[in-house]
């Protein structure tokens, strides 16, 4: 037995919601939204459809109650559905916006001020002076040399000192003092003499030592300045190299706060006040009478996968193109790209990502083709004054409006934004300018102006003052439209909830089938935001332009005959709540047979327009958009692409082509007398030229085809005659003439070929050889009876 689905139907009333006090739960699950793993996004022109998973949900014998919450307010709780597999039978499902009972600083942190961090770098031990290598070698050495000093200055003082020693004894001999007087003069003389030469020897040896250490000494202090003073610049450029590195550190970390700062401004901007609930309640038996069970897990628990799909808005895709063409090679290259806005409150992170050119929401379901009533006419009186346009349109079709009126629409205010203290936020607004939410593309200029009488919610509307004070302020509203529910209340004051029995709850009604076009198409691949290009209008931290849906690709959508055309995105994709449009690559294609064509009509401007004939050869069908053109390398501007099959061809105009220079002097008139002296008729000589002038380079530049279009006057008055004189033997619808000649005396200036068409309309298909002139001739004579003029037809109607 299947495990079915069940979906909020909005064409049911809706029954009261899902309580505790109604039935017994057995289990609960609760799942937030920005934790479910999100497997598929379908971009329409105007919403998106949004496919989850919630893997692994544990269920237990009797009634389970499943909570999903933090879903974003722009959800059309209309569009909810559960699928999933198992046995189990859901009875219950309600969609309730409910406010959002999370914190935003919670969520999302203040940043704290990360500038200073860098300035706690303690000194590296390892840049100290004593731990120089050289120097710390230089200063042991110096060590050394201060102890060999100290040794031989105690060689020299132990000398003086025995000198003296033996001074005194020699004087003591010489005395005969007691001790001495048994030895003889002449042995204590000796004694003397030898003693005294030893003493000289060591103190010689020990000056001569003192010398020589105290100069190496004073050399050694020389390299220990030298090293000293390098060592000092060493540090010195490593102190400047460090403290540059810290700069740059607190740099970064400044620039880091700075972004993060911007990214929570942002994110509140899209911080939802109030959020969908979704509640699921699904029963589970002991046993199915089959023998049916669901999966269980390592500890025996009952558990299954379920899918839940929604539709929301204010998340849309539009198509923009970038084009380069080349005159020489006659092919072109066109990028096709997807600017895809994500402005709710959720995040889609790593999911398929498909494009499609279906416009849900002006599908037009509910509306029934129109019949015909009689249409019934009478006489107006005399005097009655005339006040409708006769009977051109019938009252019935008179009544018919063109544009559908737009449906209510929530206030930006009133579903996003922080509710701050008041002080704070005036804070908050003498730093942000204010400025009104942005006028959808397809709404009534009137109907944007006027506030809403009521809000979405069953409350009144806050006026701006009061609206103000909770996010992002304006008047006006920016959301996509939205359907009200049956039986009044807001758009989501109503809760919706269905019981059943053994309802088939999954089916696979909803899923997306959507095919890729590759042939023809390089690698696909995400592009940078440069380009996204939404600039934010206010400071540092403003509040930015959002971005809006395509008015013209949504109308391209209605033009559109058959199916809408899918486009898949290559790997996994990420769209984030911003205000700022990314990009997306879906297709490069090469065109190899690009039509060029030079147009010339000299009498209204002395220029030639030149346009490109571009057939889709690819199996990428391209939806209107706005593209850029580039011409042999120099950019022209932007154009706008119109929607074209695969197989089809669009032209597009590529301005002015410089390289031909158009010369269209005025007009020759001169009268015909000679055959018309005795007769009563009248007749003038009209004479035009017109040179063409290919300016590229003989030896370098190719040869230029050229459409020109002038006209001979054409009359429904038979007494006026006009005649073609040049080019000559041209008939209307005829075959071409060779014509022409060359402006500037050259034999192999190029060809020409005119034609004469109905209306009077003379054109020439002209091929002008580099560095070379074609001059073209147009000469025409007016006959008239004598006495008249001939003038422009409409002048003879003016009083």
């Amino acid at each position: 037995m299947a495990f079915g689905s069940l979906v909020d139907n909005a064409s049911r009333s809706s029954p009261e919601p899902v309580t505790d006090a109604s039935i017994n739960i057995n289990h609960r699950c609760k799942y937030h939204a920005r934790r479910l793993p999100t497997r598929s996004v379908t971009l329409f022109p105007t919403s998106a459809q949004v496919v989850r998973d919630i893997k692994n949900v544990s269920l237990k014998t009797g009634t389970n109650q499943i909570l999903i919450v933090g879903l974003t307010p722009t959800l059309d709780e209309h569009s909810v559905k559960i699928e999933g597999t198992g046995y189990a039978t859901i009875t219950d499902l309600a969609v309730n916006l409910l406010p959002n009972k999370e914190n935003f600083d919670d969520v999302f942190p203040e940043v704290d001020d990360l500038g200073n961090k860098s300035d706690d770098l303690d000194t590296n031990p390892s840049e100290q002076d004593d731990e120089d290598p050289q120097l710390q070698a230089a200063l042991d050495e110096m060590r050394q040399l201060s102890v060999e000093d100290k040794m031989a200055q105690e060689t020299v003082n132990s000398a003086v000192n025995r000198l003296q020693i033996l001074d005194a004894y020699g004087r003591s001999i010489a005395a005969g003092k007691e001790g001495h007087a048994a030895t003889p003069f002449q042995d204590g003389l000796a004694i003397y003499r030898e003693e005294r030469e030893s003493i000289f020897n060591d103190h010689l040896e020990g000056e001569a030592e003192v010398q020589a250490i105290t100069k190496k000494i004073a050399s050694q202090q020389k390299v220990i300045d030298n090293l000293r003073k390098r060592a000092d610049k060493d540090r010195a450029q490593a102190h400047a190299a460090r403290d540059k590195q810290r700069e740059k550190q607190r740099r970064k970390e400044r620039e880091q706060a700075k972004e993060s700062k911007r990214v929570r401004k942002e994110r509140e901007m899209y911080w939802p006040k109030k959020a969908h609930v979704i509640t699921v309640n699904i029963y589970v038996k002991a046993a199915s009478d089959d023998g049916e069970t669901l999966a269980q897990d390592d500890t025996g628990v009952n558990t299954c996968d379920l899918t839940l799909s929604y539709v929301t808005t204010h998340a849309f895709w539009s198509p923009i193109y970038d084009m380069a063409l080349s005159t020489t090679s006659n092919s072109a290259v066109l990028s096709f790209d997807a600017r895809l806005t994500n402005q709710t409150s959720e995040t889609w992170d790593k999911c398929k990502i498909v494009l499609s050119t279906s416009q849900p929401d002006l599908s037009a379901l509910s509306d029934s083709a129109p019949a015909l009533v009689p249409w019934r006419i009478s006489l107006a009186w005399k005097d009655q004054t005339r006040v409708t346009p006769g009977i051109t349109y019938s009252d019935e079709e008179m009544k018919v409006r063109p544009a559908r009126a737009p449906a209510t629409r929530l206030q930006r205010q009133e579903m996003f934004g922080v509710e701050r203290p008041v002080a704070q936020h005036n804070q908050d607004r003498q730093a942000q300018p204010q400025r009104p939410d942005p006028v959808p593309a397809h709404q009534d200029e009137s109907t944007s102006t006027k506030p809403l009488n009521s809000s979405a919610f069953g409350q009144p509307a806050h006026n701006s003052a009061t609206a103000s004070l909770f996010g992002y302020t304006g008047t006006t509203s920016s959301f996509a439209a939205q359907k009200q529910s049956v039986g009044g209340g807001g758009l989501f004051g109503q809760t919706h909830s269905a019981a059943a029995k053994k309802v088939s709850l999954f089916d696979a009604s909803l899923r997306p089938q959507a095919s890729t076009a590759k042939a023809g198409v390089s690698t696909r691949a995400q592009l940078s935001d440069g380009a996204n290009r939404a600039a934010f209008h206010a400071d540092d931290f403003g509040t930015p332009a959002l971005s809006q849906p395509d008015p013209e690709f949504q109308r391209s959508g209605l033009e559109e005959a058959g199916p809408a055309t899918t486009y898949i995105l290559e790997g996994l994709k990420s769209l984030s709540p911003s205000s700022a449009a990314s990009r997306h690559r879906v297709g490069c294609i090469t065109y190899s047979d690009v039509v060029f064509s030079r147009v010339v009509v000299a009498k209204h401007k002395q220029v030639v327009f030149l346009k490109a004939a571009v057939r889709n050869d690819s199996k990428l069908v391209l939806p209107k958009g706005q593209t850029g053109l580039t011409l042999d390398g120099s950019f022209l501007g932007r154009a706008a692409l119109p929607h074209c099959p695969t197989g089809d061809t669009f032209t597009l105009g590529l301005g002015i082509d410089r390289l031909i220079q158009v010369i269209y002097p005025k007009p020759e008139v001169k009268p015909i007398s000679d055959s018309m002296s005795f007769s009563r008729e009248s007749g003038t000589l009209f004479a035009r030229t017109m040179t063409l002038v290919n300016t590229q380079d003989e030896t370098q530049g190719n040869p230029v085809q050229v459409i020109v279009l002038d006209q001979i006057p054409v009359t429904e008055d038979e007494r006026i005659k006009i005649a073609l004189v040049k080019p000559d033997d041209l008939m209307a619808n005829g075959p071409g003439v060779s014509t022409g000649e060359s402006g500037d005396d050259k034999e192999e200036w190029g060809k020409a070929e005119a034609k004469l068409k109905r209306g009077g309309e003379v054109e020439w298909a002209v091929t002008v050889n580099p560095g070379c002139s074609a001059k073209l001739s147009l000469e025409y004579s007016c006959v008239v009876p004598g006495g008249s003029e001939a003038i422009n037809a409409r002048d003879a109607y003016v009083v």
